[in-house]
Order: C-alpha cells, then sequence, then structure tokens
C-alpha cells in the first residue's frame, strides 16, 4: 500500500490548535487578524464561527490572545475557549459558538452545544461517545488543577498537576495531583487503577496508556503493570496498538511489539506545521507552504517523501498603499507571512522603484512588527506618485523572491500630496 493523500487542504495561516481527526474528518483552528478564532473541519469544507458576546457596559469581549484547545473524537471533535473578560455564555445557533470565560464546546451531529463552563482557565477538554472529560487549571486549593469526569454515572471530579487529560472509549485518563496516573471508567463510575508515573501521552479504548518515560515513550495495560518501553523519544498519539511519532525530519508509526516504519519523511525546506493525530488507519498533519500550511489527511501505508526547494516569493495581505495620518504621508506594505510557514516573517521590507535605478520609496523607521511596516516616500516617488496616483513598485525582502505590483494612494493621501508639492518642495513634503 502507498500513503495516498485523501485530502490536501490549503490554508492561508498554520493551524492555532490541530489538525486533529474527527472520526475521518480534520478539524483545525484559525486565528483571524480581527482577533477571532474560526473551528474549521474538511472535506467537505466546514466552518464553526466564533463569536465573541458585548458585556452590560457595551464592551466587546476579546478573543485576541486567549487560550484555545482542540480535540478529535471518533463520533465528533471538542473544543475550549479561555475569553480574556468574563461575559456569559450563549449559544448562537446550530453553526456558532459564543465562548465566555472557561468554556467548552462539543460539535457533535451536525451542531455545537456547551457542555462545560466556569470562571477557571481550561487547559485542555476530550470526549468520545457519551464521556466527557475538562481540565480546569487553577481551580482548586493550593492553585492544582481540577478534571472533571461526566458520563453515565454521573460525575467525577479529582485534583491535577498537569495540563491534560484524555478520554478513549469508556475511559478518561490524566496525571493526579500526587503525580499518579488516573484511569477512570465513566461507564462503571470507578477508578480502574491509578500507577505512580509522570508523563501521560494517550490513552486507547481498551485503556492502553502511552507515557514518557524520562524522555522515552512507553506503554502499559489496565491489568498488567508492566511497564513496556518503546524505541521512540517522540511518541504522540496511539490508536489500534499503534503509536504515531514525529522524528526530527517526518512520521513514523510504532507497533507496541516495538515495529517500526516511516510513513512520511520530508526533505529540503519542508517542515511541519501543527500538530498530528492518529485515528484507525488514517493520520493528519500539516505542511509548511509559501502561503501558510496544507492540511494533509493519508492512510497509514508505504512511506512517501516530500521535498521543496526555491524561495518564496513576498505576500501581501492587502496592496501598498501610500496613506494620511494628521498630515504625514506614509506608504503601508502588510507583509502576509508567519512564523512557521516557508515564507517566515523578514527582519526588512524594501520597497523600490520598478523601473527606475534606486529607491523611490525606501524604509525609514523600523517597526515592532513587520506585518504592517510602515515606509515613507523618498522625493522622487513622491514627484512621481503625484502624477497619476499610482506607481509601479518593487517589494523585496532578505529570503524571499521580490515581487512587483502598484502602490496606490487614497483619495486624502493623494490631496495632501498634491497641495504640498504646490506650495513646497518634494523633500520638504515627505519628512516623517
Amino acid at each position: 500500500m502507498r500513503l495516498a493523500a485523501i485530502a490536501v487542504l490549503p490554508l492561508l495561516t498554520v493551524p492555532s490548535a490541530g489538525p486533529v481527526l474527527s472520526g475521518e474528518r480534520p478539524v483545525w483552528t484559525q486565528d483571524a487578524l480581527d482577533g477571532s478564532v474560526s473551528v474549521e473541519a474538511g472535506a467537505p469544507r466546514q466552518r464553526l464561527r466564533v463569536q465573541t458576546l458585548r458585556d452590560p457596559r457595551g464592551e466587546r469581549g476579546v478573543l485576541s490572545g486567549i487560550e484555545n484547545t482542540l480535540a478529535g473524537g471518533s463520533d465528533g471533535f471538542t473544543f475550549s475557549f479561555t475569553g480574556i473578560n468574563g461575559s456569559l455564555h450563549q449559544t448562537c445557533g446550530g453553526d456558532c459558538f459564543s465562548p465566555a470565560f472557561g468554556d467548552v464546546g462539543r460539535f457533535r451531529g451536525g451542531t455545537v452545544a456547551p457542555v462545560g463552563s466556569g470562571r477557571c482557565q481550561i487547559a485542555a477538554a476530550e470526549a468520545d461517545g457519551e464521556v466527557v472529560a475538562v481540565h480546569q487549571s487553577r481551580c482548586a486549593a493550593e492553585n492544582k488543577g481540577v478534571v472533571t469526569v461526566r458520563g453515565p454515572a454521573g460525575e467525577y471530579r479529582d485534583t491535577a498537576s498537569s495540563d491534560d487529560v484524555h478520554v478513549a472509549g469508556r475511559y478518561a485518563a490524566w496525571e493526579a495531583a500526587d503525580q499518579h496516573i488516573v484511569i477512570y471508567d465513566a461507564v462503571a463510575g470507578r477508578v480502574v487503577t491509578r500507577f505512580f508515573q509522570e508523563g501521560l501521552i494517550d490513552l486507547q479504548t481498551d485503556g492502553k496508556v502511552l507515557v514518557d518515560t524520562g524522555g522515552r515513550a512507553a506503554w502499559r495495560t489496565l491489568d498488567d503493570g508492566t511497564i513496556h518501553p518503546l524505541p521512540t523519544f517522540s511518541a504522540r498519539r496511539m490508536d489500534g496498538d499503534r503509536v504515531l511519532a514525529r522524528k526530527e525530519r517526518g512520521l513514523e508509526i510504532i507497533g507496541l511489539d516495538g515495529s517500526r516504519r516511516d510513513v512520511v519523511t520530508l526533505r529540503g525546506r519542508e517542515h511541519f506545521a501543527g500538530e498530528v493525530d492518529l485515528r484507525g488507519d488514517r493520520i493528519v498533519w500539516a505542511r509548511a507552504t509559501c502561503s501558510g500550511a496544507d492540511v494533509r489527511v493519508e492512510r497509514v501505508g508505504r512511506p512517501v517523501t516530500l521535498s521543496s526547494t526555491g524561495r518564496c516569493r513576498v505576500q501581501l495581505r492587502r496592496r501598498v498603499e501610500l496613506v494620511e495620518f494628521d498630515g504625514i504621508l506614509r506608504v503601508l506594505a502588510p507583509v502576509r507571512c508567519h512564523e512557521y510557514s516557508l515564507a517566515q516573517c523578514p527582519d526588512a521590507v524594501r520597497i523600490d522603484a520598478a523601473r527606475r535605478a534606486g529607491g523611490a520609496v525606501t524604509r525609514r523607521r523600523s517597526q515592532e512588527s513587520v506585518l504592517d511596516p510602515e515606509h515613507f516616500l523618498e522625493p522622487a516617488g513622491a514627484r512621481l506618485l503625484a502624477r497619476t496616483g499610482r506607481l509601479r513598485v518593487r517589494v523585496s525582502a532578505p529570503d524571499l523572491a521580490p515581487i512587483t505590483t502598484t502602490m496606490r494612494t487614497t483619495p486624502a493621501a493623494l490631496r495632501v500630496l498634491r497641495s504640498c508639492l504646490r506650495r513646497s518642495s518634494a523633500a520638504a513634503c515627505v519628512e516623517d
């Protein structure tokens, strides 16, 4: 068998959480430029809107900088958002979720529903079937975390040390505050086993757990306390008695018997962007691209090798434009980049006249962020731009291939520029 791509979904940004598998579908979250977050699933592509609320003072709930978690499942997916303000929870429709502080939502059967809420930060949330587990940080005495498991047998709570929780089938697992791993049967309503161990990685539907024993992965069953080491230091997921592990330049599948085989090998400039997940005979992962990332769903089979060479091109979020702020003329060149994509954010951006020697526009002021760098016109560029309100320019950045585009002006900026040139020299008009 070959590792054949079932779906390749291009993204304009890298996932902020995920991708994970919901049944056979990939799910991931993306942060928008306006500070909002969307949860997306494909294929077919589906987007779950994340909507903020207005508090009683009329201020919109802030989503930028929130913590969000995402976990797949056999019949849906679970996600959480920890908002900055404490606006009240409100469900805004079957395809929408309005998070307050510490809300957990579950998408199942085509609709989303809240499954938990509180005044504590959500560190992790996961569900499978009728079993839901939520880890809330800094809720108990001494600021310990709290795990709440809900299932057919009711609700069970325990303090926890690590910011993690796993659900598979009828079982939930977490690291307790006393440095023991707890496996709880949410159908029988009892703790099945509790053993001294840190480093919980994953849980399987039959109760097997994947753990980190001081850097090396290992597994154990419910009934047998023997720790079985595995030949990997970077295990990520366990399903069907197989472990998906990251390598420095790829992915491999390791059987619980110790067998191993490469499934993905990356060469050249290729690298990962986001998480990896295994469910059944499918894996999901994201590879960085020049424009963001590709989410890839593939069947486990014969290894595949991906290789990329060459430079990425400069990309812009909006057009290059001359704008006016309080009488000062500035050129905005909003570069579209992300620190985890192949086209990583450059340290500097340069704008030159496309058909003339020397720069018509050069960088004149450093910015903390390259996303909206400010440039100021040179005198020659000011005179050229004032004639028609547009100018062909070359935008370049270190390690990126340059592009040629048209710089335009806003009506207000063009009026200010032309008025200034009638009264003063070009050099005086472009002083910052």
